[in-house]
Formats: C-alpha cells, sequence, structure tokens
C-alpha cells in the first residue's frame, strides 16, 4: 500500500472509529445509502474530506464522467480521494478484482455546465407510505422462500426462523412499528442465514435494526425513538472493533439500497394501477 493510499485508510479507520454512539451510527447509514455507486467507506472519505473544507457532498463523479454529462469541473476545485478497484476479466467475461488504487472525484457543486438528466434515485416515500414499505418488505421475503404472517407473539415484536422459513411479526403492532419490524425480521432473512458466521449476537441485531431505521427513514418514518434505543447497546469487545464496524456497515447500505430499490418499484405499480 503507497503512502497515499495508507493515509486514506488510517483516515477511514478513524472515521469510522468515531461513530461511537448510536445516533451518529444511524445517521451515517442513512446518508451512505443515498450514494448507490459508492461503499460505505469511500463515503465515509468522501464525507471527511468535504467536511473538512466546509463543504457538502450531493452527487461525486470523476472528472470524465461529468464531461460525459455536459459539465466541466472548474479550474482550480480540488477532487475527493476515494479507493477505486482494479479488475483483471478472464475469456469468459468473469471480472476478479486484484487491488485497488486512489482515485479522484469531484461533487456537481464542483463542476459547470448542462443540468443533470435524472441519475436514477430512487423516489423517497412521503407520509402514510408504511402500506408500500410494507408490501415491498413482505414480498422480498416469500420471494426469499419464507413465510409471513401476523400473530401474537409473547416477548420480541418480530421473529425468523430460518430453520422453518418463517417470518412472525406481532399482530398488536401499530402500523408503524410492524412496519419497522418486518423490514427488521427481512433484513435477518437476507444477511443472516448462517448465524455461524457471527460471534456477536450484537452485531446481527445492529446490522437488522440499522437496514430498517435506513429503508424506514427513506420512506419519511422515524424510528429513531425506537432505532436509537435499541441500537444503543451494541459493542464489539474485539482489538479489530473499526474494522467489524466498517464490515458491518457495508453490508447495511448494500442491504437497504437493495429494500429500497424494490420499494420504489412497489411505488411506480402503485401510481401506474
Amino acid at each position: 500500500m503507497n503512502d497515499k493510499a495508507k493515509e486514506l485508510h488510517d483516515d477511514l479507520m478513524a472515521q469510522v472509529g468515531e461513530l461511537r454512539t448510536s445516533k451518529e451510527w444511524l445517521d451515517a447509514m442513512t446518508a451512505a445509502a443515498r450514494f448507490h455507486s459508492y461503499s460505505f467507506g469511500n463515503w465515509m472519505l468522501m464525507w471527511m474530506q468535504a467536511d473538512r473544507r466546509g463543504m457538502t457532498v450531493t452527487r461525486p463523479a470523476g472528472y470524465r464522467a461529468w464531461q460525459k454529462f455536459d459539465r466541466q469541473v472548474r479550474k482550480g476545485e480540488k477532487g475527493l480521494k476515494i479507493f477505486a478497484p482494479m479488475a483483471n476479466k478472464d475469456d469468459d467475461g468473469n471480472v476478479s478484482v486484484f487491488g485497488f488504487r486512489v482515485a479522484t472525484v469531484f461533487d456537481v457543486s464542483q463542476t459547470d455546465g448542462e443540468p443533470l438528466p435524472d441519475m436514477g434515485a430512487p423516489a423517497l416515500l412521503e407520509g402514510e407510505g408504511d402500506t408500500i414499505v410494507q408490501d415491498a418488505a413482505v414480498a422480498m421475503i416469500e420471494d426469499e422462500g419464507f413465510t409471513f404472517r401476523f400473530d401474537v407473539l409473547s416477548g420480541p415484536n418480530g421473529t425468523t426462523n430460518h430453520g422453518s422459513k418463517e417470518v412472525v411479526v406481532d399482530s398488536r403492532l401499530a402500523p408503524a412499528q410492524a412496519t419497522k419490524t418486518t423490514v427488521h425480521e427481512l433484513a435477518h432473512v437476507l444477511l443472516h442465514g448462517d448465524r455461524s458466521l457471527f460471534d456477536c449476537r450484537g452485531r446481527v441485531e445492529v446490522e437488522a435494526e440499522s437496514v430498517a431505521y435506513v429503508v424506514c427513514a427513506a420512506a419519511g418514518l422515524d424510528t429513531s425513538s425506537y432505532s436509537v434505543a435499541y441500537v444503543a447497546g451494541w459493542s464489539e469487545d474485539t482489538g479489530d472493533a473499526e474494522k467489524v464496524m466498517l464490515a458491518t456497515a457495508e453490508r447495511v447500505v448494500k442491504t437497504a439500497r437493495k429494500v429500497l430499490a424494490v420499494v420504489a418499484d412497489v411505488e411506480l405499480i402503485g401510481a401506474a394501477a
């Protein structure tokens, strides 16, 4: 790893290490989910550099990518450094990543030119959006081969059984809580089929609750009064806490983006009906 790459990596680990409160963690997950083309780590790097300069990152892209949109990076603008994968493609078209290099991107605020076309970001739901999120979450659960039902539960608000492939959500919950819990259980379905991969139950629950928080926030459903307290008890007893947090964040953001894409599809189908 060259000096610049090492410097970026060390900065990233330090930044991730500062996400020690549940509110900071959830805010970071929610913001990163908007950057569909960038990993959580690269979003953190961009945010960190932009914050130091007193600017905000909204739509980043490479120098030549902006030219394809008939926009030009202004002279004198300083780019944001990220890690870009280096890959090989074999004769069958399979791509394998063999390393990373330091690359430079610029935010749209650092460019001039033609107005941007719609870049395909999923529309965010507003108001009474919990039914749409609920329907999308149930559909995804069933697409994974699980059954879903409401029933009276004693203890947890929802349960996911990978053995019987069944998800149950407490039928007594209010609609908002039922939606959040359904997305939480969906995250367990998508992420946690093999519990032996995780040494810490807390990490499993934080991943699920973080996905639920991000998805519901995008739908305009504020679950912070529940989710912040839920996540607050998470701790990792490991010398590689920052690496664990970074890996967890990557999984949360990737899964939340997947769910939000389906939510957007359900909303479009409903609008066209």
